[in-house]
């Protein structure tokens, strides 16, 4: 009986006085510094100049065993397997690593993948488990690339869906999601979403608009188009209950849509009056399915929409350090729906009760931006055990956080020998672990 009462027990992040503050457990940063002249690399000297490949999110497996994420200047994908207990990974190895003798991260990825041209998106299979190598892939896009299904056992292709215009030339989605159950695979492109059979690659799929054609009538001019305008920039399945809706976001007017998977029919747009500034590039639902949240480049606030009541308009807004900055800052929802954790351009995490959109902790993570933050599946079915797990296998309550932005500089920066007070300035550069992928424990209190 107790076993019983026990498995249905849901836990959320514990921000309060008498918790502790969250830590980061592992954190990775050689591994980033464009490979750090790692074999494959290159080997000059700006090239390898530390930190320069910042993140382009951090995303876990369905399963939790898994945490892939991607540099945005070599543009790799890194599969890394991260252990039940992270008392498990070695000590780091004391030689050091690379031209400028970076020290060596505790942990390499298993699997990584080069893409061939920047990276835009990139998604897990829900339906993935390591336990079944078969299911054991995830979905991207890049520029000018189709959309791929890569293998991150083998790190092969799988398959290829490729979309062409009204010129019957390829063009390449600007964002990707697999639908709740994992038979369709969709992606963004202007004005359009467009859904593959995943078991069918090809070019063969559906194309919603997303934006209706100007109706013209007989004696007049054009008249006004309908729907949601501009590039879809993120697509957001919501949870399988909801009877197959997933949400789009948008650089247009208005931002935000939702619709209906089977089908593409648009069932709704969230604007209320209230605009993001930037262009939507974050989508997260409830668990309920019942509201969703939104996030844009240049907008310093995340807003919660009720999807049950979308004429109202917002219901509450959340404060966030990203509306001076076009990158992505992602954020997500734990698996108990109440909170949710988003990074900032301040290179803080924030956390806020979804109950009421009020800020309850923040602590800092990194000296630069981070641009993302994933809870562990699991976070939210894990007890307080002071080892980290018990004999039922259960995982410590964590999250990842992925960190750093694009910095303009000359080559010469951190890396001329005869600079000005003798390379003091450049020493600093090298040596600020701002780009860093960390994994963060914290603790965790019984939902009421």
């Amino acid at each position: 009986a107790d076993d019983d009462e026990r498995s249905i027990r849901l836990y959320a992040l514990d921000l309060s006085s008498r918790a502790s503050t969250p830590t980061s457990s592992l954190t990775l940063t050689t591994e980033f510094a464009v490979n750090a002249g790692r074999a494959g690399a290159s080997t000059s000297a700006h090239d390898s100049i530390p930190h320069d490949n910042h993140l382009k999110g951090a995303r876990w497996s369905p399963d939790g065993v898994c945490l892939l994420t991607c540099g945005a200047e070599d543009n790799t994908y890194r599969v890394y397997d991260i252990p039940a207990n992270l008392d498990d990974v070695p000590p780091a190895s004391d030689e050091p690593i690379g031209p400028h003798g970076l020290p060596a991260d505790r942990l390499w990825p298993a699997l990584r993948i080069k893409e061939r041209e920047s990276v835009y998106d990139y998604a897990w299979y829900p339906g993935m488990s390591a336990n079944d190598p078969g299911t054991c892939v995830f979905a991207s896009t890049a520029r000018a690339q189709p959309v791929h299904l890569w293998d991150a056992v083998t790190g092969a292709s799988r398959a290829s869906y490729v979309a062409h215009n009204h010129l019957d030339e390829p063009i390449a989605a600007l964002s990707v999601a697999f639908a709740s159950d994992g038979t369709r695979l969709l992606a963004g492109y202007k004005n359009a979403i467009r859904a593959w059979d995943v078991s069918r690659p090809g070019r063969d799929c559906d194309v919603y608009r997303t934006l209706e054609p100007k109706r013209r009538v007989r004696g007049e001019g054009g008249g006004e188009r309908v729907g949601q305008a501009g590039l879809v920039s993120c697509i957001a399945t919501a949870p399988a209950k909801t009877n197959g809706l997933f949400a789009a976001g948008s650089y247009g007017e208005p931002g935000v849509g939702v619709y209906h998977e089977p089908t593409g029919e648009q069932a709704l747009v969230l604007s209320g009056g209230h605009r993001q500034r930037g262009g939507v590039t974050h989508l997260a639902w409830s668990p309920c399915g019942n509201y969703l949240y939104t996030g844009a480049r240049r907008d310093g606030e995340i807003l919660c929409w009720d999807v049950r009541n979308p004429d109202v308009g917002c219901v509450y807004r959340m404060r966030r350090a990203a509306e001076d900055t076009n990158q992505r800052v992602g954020f997500d929802v734990e698996c108990s729906g109440r909170h949710l954790v988003s990074g900032g351009t301040d290179g803080c995490l924030r956390a806020y009760d979804l109950r009421t959109g009020e800020e309850v902790g923040a602590w800092r993570a990194s000296a630069d931006t981070v641009s993302d933050w994933a809870f562990h599946p699991g976070s939210s079915f894990a007890p307080p055990t002071p080892e980290g797990g018990d004999a039922r296998g259960w995982t410590a309550p964590r999250g990842a956080s992925a960190s750093g932005h694009r910095h303009f500089r000359s080559p010469a920066d951190g890396v001329d020998d005869d600079s000005d007070d003798d390379g003091e300035d450049g020493d600093a550069k090298v040596e600020s672990p701002t780009n860093a992928l960390q994994i963060w424990s914290f603790s965790v209190a019984e939902v009421s």
